[in-house]
């Protein structure tokens, strides 16, 4: 029997909470998020593939945004396709195997998508397959040691090792995105540019911190590493942080682009 997928939006204690709690993280980063990608050639036109496009939150705010440009989503979470077909035309696919031609688009991006799959490197070289020469290739992700968060609601740190143990059995890695330089210029990608993005309790409080970056954390856990009761306790108590005297969180993301070279 194959093994679970790293994520999935079924995994999580309430689904829809997830689904809405993806619908804000993609609206706090809207701004900051929008103008790196257009800082790294993200165009304003053509035809691109969202790779690991979810529900298709974001899909719909670059199509918004960029009259001219048209996006194909590629998910394997039935889920989250089944809400993002209203957006734009959705397949279900796996990164490490496209089920698209070679050169079939003007560029390609994947975010918070890469760090969940068992061989990131090969889903980069196959976003490099399916864009056209000269087209730009651009991930958004994660690394779990980016996390600074005082005072650690109770039970954090067993709760987070127990976590990023589960996503390391199903093929993760917590600390990807420090890896993302490295794996774009592996992926035979040239004009390898970046940039990094912040998020704090400062910039958008504790209580949406806490809902956004940190409730994940106490979430699909393998029972043998943290029983129910115990991943429910940390939940509560993450719920409970905001109030803390002195809560404060900050993480950061990374993104980083390259293009197929015109050979």
């Amino acid at each position: 029997m194959p093994a679970p997928p790293a994520y999935a939006i079924g995994q999580f204690r309430d689904p829809a909470a997830e689904v809405a709690r993806l619908r804000e993280q993609g609206a706090v980063l809207a701004a900051a998020e929008d103008a790196a990608f257009r800082a790294l050639g993200f165009p304003d036109q053509g035809v691109g593939l969202d790779l690991g496009c979810g529900p298709g939150f974001v899909t719909r705010r670059f199509l918004e945004s960029r009259p001219g440009l048209r996006l194909v989503g590629a998910d394997i979470d039935r889920r989250a396709l089944a809400l993002a077909r209203a957006v734009a035309p959705m397949v279900a696919g796996t990164g490490e195997a496209l089920p698209f031609a070679d050169r079939a688009f003007d560029f390609a991006y994947a975010r918070f998508v890469l760090r969940y799959l068992a061989a990131p490197g090969r889903a980069l070289g196959e976003l490099r397959r399916v864009v056209k020469p000269g087209g730009v290739v651009l991930a958004l992700d994660s690394d779990d040691a980016a996390l600074v968060i005082h005072p650690e609601p109770a039970g954090f740190a067993a709760t987070l090792r127990a976590r990023e143990e589960t996503l390391r059995r199903r093929g993760a890695d917590v600390g990807f995105a420090r890896k993302l330089p490295a794996l774009l210029g592996g992926a035979e990608l040239e004009g390898i540019a970046g940039t990094t993005l912040t998020v704090s309790s400062l910039a958008i409080g504790a209580a949406p911190f806490a809902a956004l970056v940190l409730a994940p954390v106490a979430e699909a856990i393998d029972a043998d590493l943290l029983s129910k009761d115990e991943v429910l306790a940390a939940a509560r108590a993450i719920r409970a942080w905001p109030a803390l005297p002195g809560a404060f969180g900050m993480t950061s993301v990374v993104l980083v682009s390259g293009r197929r070279k015109m050979a």
